[in-house]
């Protein structure tokens, strides 16, 4: 969950600390003119993250299957679409700032600032990219300590400059953004040092890793509802700013500048509970690990409400706090700044909810689902009820539209699946899973071993269920061999390190054979090229290792989330 966490502060804090600095250092008429152009970042966040999802997605779900020369192929061909496209926005909208900034309802008073920010912004699009699609990648490939420097490095530099700016040489709008720009390349160096190590699992692009078309409408279709939460997110804003404007004036808006920055801090939480699942649950699925996917939304549903109910409490009661680093003299936005976020507090349960089956159903690729989801809970829900309830309660009436927002998009869901859930009950329902999912497994059997002992009980148990199950000898002996010898090797080196470690065993009967699927959390070790590597060493080195070998129809490793997992096909 740490990489998750350091994805979205990369995405959230810029906003908060620039907000923060605008607001405490030029006053609330600059902080108006941030407000209006927060949408474009939140659109250049969003386009970034749609290849970030979309890569780390599909590459997750190649390395399930053993696939490493598919995965990098998505990784090269994924970097390169994304370089491309951030260029482009890049040009365009430093071109079109003034434009951008009145199609965004500015006006003439604020609109200079608005388009200097947006120009000083849009300069970052290339970094932002390689830092939202990178880190996954880095996750995937077991390197969580660069990403946390990379995360320490960005935000130092960023607050650095943004108080030097603002503080010291009091700059405007445009000096704001340029300071984030820098954090951002600064970045996106530590992490692109990681593909000059020779353990990396994926590689840089080359040349002739040039996108095609086809490769880039799949990257975008298995990650579009993240870019459709920062879109729909970017309107949002555009429709309360106006909303605002008419029943509370420019203080107003300036006020929903701050509650928007500070909430941003408050989405992590459930935002990185959710997407935690995304990349563990695209692994599960591709191992048909039915029985594990559900475990993990249970301890991802209650871990959101407990911990989100215990951050609302601490937003609600630290309101005044938040706001005032936003507002220094203008006590009337200050006030209603304050009402905002302490409302606002009330749909922070709900949003982490909404969360977690959003990213569920984007990695089970139920795209209908979640892009309906995504615009629902981002868009419609929320305008619709900031415009009906501010007719009636004003300014507040947009702060109670987020629970109100979050509460309408989870009965609606709930009501979608009501035929699936009275049918199989609710978690099963809310799953929709189809019916010939998994259907290739005729059985399936776990175990987990911690010492010498049990592994040798979990080789044992392979052999007496290939009885049950009406097995051959030679296939029962060979499936046992299979287990004993590479459970017994790990537990022999890995678990030399003064460390509790586990050993999770599955074993499953395909239609045409059988398939181990021998996972640990000891030092990352590759057996399959540690075989290749040392083919002509001496006979009896590692001798059991090389008769699995032999035995396996195929062996794939794959190293994902920093756990070993080995893959063993015997066919029949």
């Amino acid at each position: 969950m740490i990489v998750q966490l350091c994805s979205m502060l990369i995405q959230v804090f810029a906003v908060f600390v620039d907000g923060a600095v605008i607001g405490g250092c030029l006053g609330a008429s600059s902080l108006a003119s941030y407000g209006f152009a927060i949408p474009v970042a939140t659109v250049f966040s969003g386009i970034a993250t749609v290849f970030s999802a979309g890569i780390s997605g599909l590459c997750g779900r190649a390395i399930a299957r053993g696939d490493k020369e598919e995965a990098n192929r998505i990784f090269s061909q994924g970097v390169w679409a994304a370089l491309i496209v951030s260029i482009t926005l890049l040009l365009f909208c430093f071109w079109g700032a003034d434009w951008l900034a009145a199609i965004l309802g500015a006006g003439s008073d604020l609109e200079k600032e608005t388009a200097a920010y947006i120009r000083g912004y849009v300069l970052c699009a290339p970094a932002l990219m390689m830092l939202l699609v990178l880190m996954p990648i880095m996750q995937i490939d077991s390197d969580k300590t660069r990403i946390i420097k990379a995360v320490c490095i960005m935000t130092g530099i960023n607050v650095s400059l943004d108080l030097v700016a603002g503080l010291i040489l009091h700059k405007g709008l445009f000096y704001i953004a340029l300071c984030t720009t820098i954090a951002y390349y600064a970045g996106s160096l530590v992490l692109l040092m990681h593909f000059g190590k020779s353990s990396s699992m994926f590689r840089l692009p080359i040349a002739r890793s040039i996108p095609k078309l086809q490769s880039v409408m799949e990257l975008i279709s298995y990650g579009l509802p993240d870019a459709l939460q920062k879109i729909s997110r970017s309107f949002l804003n555009i429709c309360l700013n106006h909303i605002l404007l008419i029943t509370g004036g420019a203080f107003a808006v300036s006020a929903f500048s701050a509650v928007y920055s500070a909430s941003l801090l408050c989405m992590i939480l459930g935002s990185c509970i959710g997407d935690s699942i995304y990349v563990m649950n695209s692994l599960l699925a591709g191992e048909k690990d039915t029985e594990s996917m559900k475990i993990m939304l249970r301890t991802a549903l209650k871990t959101a409400l407990l911990l989100n109910a215990a951050l609302s409490v601490i937003v609600f009661a630290t309101a005044p706090v938040f706001m005032r680093l936003f507002f220094n003299s203008d006590e009337s936005a200050f006030q209603i700044a304050v009402t905002g976020f302490k409302i606002y507090s009330l749909s922070i349960v709900f949003y982490s909810l909404n969360v977690v089956w959003r990213t569920y159903y984007q990695s089970m690729h139920l795209l209908k689902i979640a892009h309906s989801y995504v615009v629902l809970n981002n868009f419609c829900f929320i305008a619709l009820s900031a415009y009906v309830l501010s007719r009636f309660f004003g300014t507040s009436g947009v702060w109670y539209s987020f629970l109100a927002g979050q509460v309408l998009t989870l009965l609606f869901i709930m009501l979608l699946n009501l035929p699936r859930i009275r049918r199989a009950g609710a978690l099963d329902g809310m799953m929709r899973l189809p019916a010939d999912f998994a259907s290739e497994i005729v059985s399936s059997y776990s175990w987990s071993a911690h010492t010498l002992n049990e592994i040798m009980q979990v080789s044992e148990s392979v052999g007496r269920i290939c009885k049950a199950e009406r097995v051959s000898s030679r296939i029962s002996f060979i499936l046992s061999l299979m287990v004993e010898e590479i459970a017994v090797n790990i537990y022999t080196y890995g678990f030399a390190e003064k460390k509790t470690h586990s050993i999770d065993v599955k074993l499953q009967h395909l239609n045409d054979g059988w398939l181990i699927r021998i996972r640990d959390d000891c030092r990352l070790f590759d057996p399959t090229r540690y075989v290749a590597l040392y083919d002509y060493s001496s006979p009896e080195e590692h001798i059991g290792i090389r008769m699995v070998k032999k035995l396996a129809s195929r062996i794939e490793y794959t190293s994902a989330l920093k756990l070993n997992n080995l893959l063993i096909t015997l066919d029949i």
